[in-house]
C-alpha cells in the first residue's frame, strides 16, 4: 500500500513500476545514474565509468550482443563533463563511447592524486585513507575483470596506505562513537590484500606487512559488524594463504548478523537505519557479504535470497547513494559470472486497486530489447490510500520496483531535519567609503597619511525584501549538526534573479573545503563536520527584476542520505525603480 498525500498537485502525480526479469538487468539499469550523477568527487569519478566498464566485459564474456541493449538504457554524459556538452546521448555499451568515458574519468582520477600518492574526497584534500582505498580497491576490480590498468598509479596509493597503517595505532582511531574503527581498517585491508595479488606490492616487507594486518584484524574481529567482516572476509580470502580457514570462519561469523525471511525468500546483513558514516548500512552490508559467499562458499543457500533482497530495496533503479549503488554493481557482476542467469519465460500482471492495469509478456528473446515499465497517469492517483499488485506466471524470477512522484503545492516549506538543521539567512552588503589616518615613516620621520578603505555593514533582508540590480547579497547558511559526520553535500539553490559574484569552483579550504557554482545552485562540499555549530557564507547580486522563489537549502550525508535536512523557502524580489524598504531589511552587523 502507498499514500497519495492530498496537498500534492493532482496533474503532476506519476506512478511508474519497474519489472526486471533478471541481475543483468536491474545492473544495467543501475549505470545511467553512476553516470549522470551531478556531482565529481573522487568516489564519483570512480564509480562513473568503472561499474560500467566491468558490465560491458561481463556481457560479452556471456555473449550477450551489446547492440541489443536498448539505446533508452545507456546514459548521457552531464553537462561540463566533458569540457563542453554532448551533441549526441553517450551510448554506454558503443565501443568508442564507453572508451571515452573511461579516458576522460581516469584522466580526471589521476589528475586528484597527491603528490604522496593518496586521494582525498576532492582534488586539493588531504590525503583520505577510506577514499585511498576505494580507489585502490576499484583499481583491483579493474585488473581483476583485465581491464588496463595504471600500474605506476595503482601502486603509489597502495604504498601510501601501508605507510598510512604504519603511522597508525589501529586500536587508538576512532568512530564517530569513539570506539576503535576496525570496519575502516577491514576495508583498507581488503583493498591492500587484493593490491597484493595484483602484484603491485611485491616486496617481501611489503607482503609481510599485509599478512600482519590480517592477523590483526583476525584477533579483533569481535569489534566488527556485518560489513567488517565481509570485507575482512573478502580480504583474507584474495591473500590466497595455503589452508588458511579463516576465510571460512569469518563468514561463520557473518552469519551472526543476518536477517533471513524464509516467507519471503530473503537474507540481508547491517542496519536499515543508524547515523555511522561508516560501518553496518544495509544495502552496503548486503553486498558485500554476497561477495564474499561468491568467493569463499557459492553453492550456499543464502546466495539467491542475498540477490532477491538486494533486487526488492532498489529506489527505482539505484540505491541511496552513489557508493552504495556500485556496491552492489559490483556484486552483482560477481553473481551473474557465476550463475549467467539470463533466462526467463513468463507473464506478470499488475493491479491498482484490485483492477488490472496492464499484462507483460517476458522472454529471453526480448530481455534486452523491452524495457518492462508500466506508468500509471494521475488520473487513476486520487489523494488517499492505494493498493498496488504485481501477480509473476510462468519460468524465472521477477523482481520490481516503484516510486511515486508528485508536486508540492504548499506555499511555504518548513525548516526540517535529521541530525542536522539549517537555517538560510540574506544580507544586503552595504559599502561606504571611509578614510583613517595613519602614521608612517618617511625618510626616517614619522609622518600622517590618510588611508581610504571600504566599510562593510550588512542589513538582513526578510522574506519578500525588494532588492535593486546591482545589489550584492551575502548568503549564511547556519548548520548545527548533533554528532561528527564525514562526506556532506550542502546544496543552496539560487533565487533566479541573482547570480553567484564568485564563478570559480575548486578548494577554498576550512570546514566546507570544496566549493562548486552551478547555473542554478553553489553546492559546498564537506569531508568532516564536527558536532555543534558552524557557517558557511558566499556572494550573489542581484541581477534581473522580477518576483523569485528561493528554494530551500538542503545538506545530506553522501554515503548515508537519511542524515539530511532543509531549510525555509523564501521570496526575494528585484525592482530597478525603487530602493529596499525599510521594512524590508533589518541592521544587525556593522564594522
Amino acid at each position: 500500500e502507498f499514500l497519495v498525500p492530498e496537498e500534492s498537485a493532482s496533474d503532476s502525480r506519476t506512478l511508474s513500476i519497474d519489472l526486471t526479469p533478471s541481475p543483468a538487468i536491474a545492473l544495467i539499469e543501475s549505470l545511467p545514474y553512476l553516470v549522470r550523477y551531478p556531482h565529481g568527487c573522487v568516489e564519483q569519478t570512480l564509480h562513473r565509468f568503472l561499474p560500467a566498464a566491468i558490465t560491458a566485459r561481463l556481457l560479452e564474456d556471456l555473449d550477450v550482443d551489446l547492440e541489443e541493449i536498448l539505446p533508452e538504457r545507456p546514459a548521457s554524459i552531464p553537462s561540463g563533463f566533458w569540457g563542453h556538452l554532448e551533441e549526441r546521448p553517450l551510448e554506454l555499451f558503443r565501443a568508442d563511447d564507453l572508451e571515452r568515458l573511461v579516458d576522460a574519468s581516469e584522466k580526471r582520477l589521476f589528475s586528484f592524486q597527491n603528490g604522496d600518492g593518496s586521494w582525498g574526497w576532492w582534488s586539493g584534500f588531504a590525503g583520505d585513507p577510506y577514499i585511498t582505498a576505494l580507489v585502490v580497491d576499484g583499481f583491483a576490480t579493474a585488473h581483476e575483470a583485465g581491464l588496463d590498468v595504471n600500474r605506476e598509479s595503482f601502486r603509489r596509493g597502495a604504498e601510501w596506505l601501508l605507510r598510512h597503517l604504519a603511522s597508525r595505532d589501529l586500536a587508538g582511531e576512532k568512530d564517530i562513537y569513539d570506539r576503535p574503527d576496525y570496519a575502516q581498517f577491514a576495508f583498507i585491508a581488503r583493498a591492500l590484500f587484493r593490491a597484493t595479488r595484483a602484484g603491485v606490492l611485491s616486496t617481501e616487507k611489503m607482503h609481510a606487512q599485509t599478512v600482519e594486518l590480517a592477523d590483526l584484524l583476525y584477533a579483533e574481529r569481535d569489534h566488527l559488524g556485518a560489513q567488517g567482516m565481509a570485507l575482512l572476509a573478502l580480504g583474507i580470502h584474495a591473500l590466497e594463504l595455503p589452508d588458511d580457514p579463516r576465510p571460512e570462519v569469518l563468514l561463520r561469523n557473518l552469519t551472526n548478523f543476518e536477517k533471513r525471511k524464509p516467507k519471503w525468500g530473503t537474507t540481508h546483513y547491517g542496519e536499515l537505519s543508524g547515523y555511522r558514516w561508516w560501518g553496518d548500512s544495509a544495502v552496503e552490508s548486503t553486498a558485500h557479504a554476497l561477495r564474499a559467499f561468491l568467493a569463499i562458499a557459492p553453492e550456499d543457500e543464502r546466495v539467491p535470497e542475498i540477490v532477491r533482497w538486494l533486487l526488492e530495496n532498489r529506489q527505482g533503479s539505484h540505491y541511496d547513494s552513489t557508493r552504495s549503488t556500485a556496491a552492489v554493481a559490483f556484486a552483482l557482476t560477481d553473481a551473474l559470472r557465476k550463475s549467467g542467469e539470463l533466462d526467463a519465460d513468463l507473464s506478470a500482471r499488475v493491479l491498482l486497486d484490485g483492477r488490472e492495469i496492464e499484462r507483460i509478456q517476458i522472454t529471453r528473446a526480448d530481455i534486452f530489447s523491452r524495457r518492462f515499465r508500466v506508468n500509471v497517469p494521475a488520473s487513476a492517483l486520487a489523494a488517499g490510500t492505494h493498493r498496488l499488485e504485481i501477480e509473476r506466471s510462468g519460468r524465472g524470477p521477477l523482481y520490481w520496483s516503484a516510486g511515486l512522484e508528485y508536486y508540492n503545492q504548499a506555499d511555504r516549506i518548513p525548516a526540517e531535519g535529521n541530525r542536522l538543521t539549517l537555517e538560510r539567512r540574506y544580507y544586503r552588503i552595504i559599502e561606504t567609503r571611509q578614510t583613517r589616518t595613519e602614521k608612517a615613516l618617511v625618510n626616517g620621520r614619522e609622518v600622517e597619511r590618510t588611508v581610504p578603505y571600504i566599510e562593510r555593514s550588512y542589513d538582513e533582508l526578510v522574506d519578500g525584501a525588494v532588492l535593486r540590480p546591482g545589489d550584492r547579497v551575502q548568503v549564511r547558511i547556519d548548520v548545527e549538526s548533533a554528532n561528527r559526520f564525514r562526506y556532506l553535500i550542502f546544496e543552496d539553490r539560487k533565487p533566479a534573479g541573482l547570480e553567484a559574484v564568485d564563478v570559480r569552483s575548486g578548494y577554498v579550504g576550512g570546514t566546507f573545503g570544496y566549493r562548486e557554482f552551478r547555473d542554478s545552485q553553489v553546492n559546498h562540499f564537506a569531508s568532516f563536520v564536527a558536532e555543534g555549530k558552524h557557517q558557511l557564507t558566499y556572494e550573489l547580486r542581484a541581477e534581473r527584476p522580477g518576483v523569485f522563489q528561493a528554494l530551500p537549502a538542503t545538506a545530506y550525508a553522501m554515503y548515508l542520505p537519511h542524515i539530511r535536512a532543509n531549510s525555509e523557502n523564501d521570496r526575494v524580489e528585484v525592482a530597478s525603480d525603487r530602493e529596499p524598504t525599510e521594512a524590508g531589511r533589518r541592521r544587525v552587523e556593522e564594522f
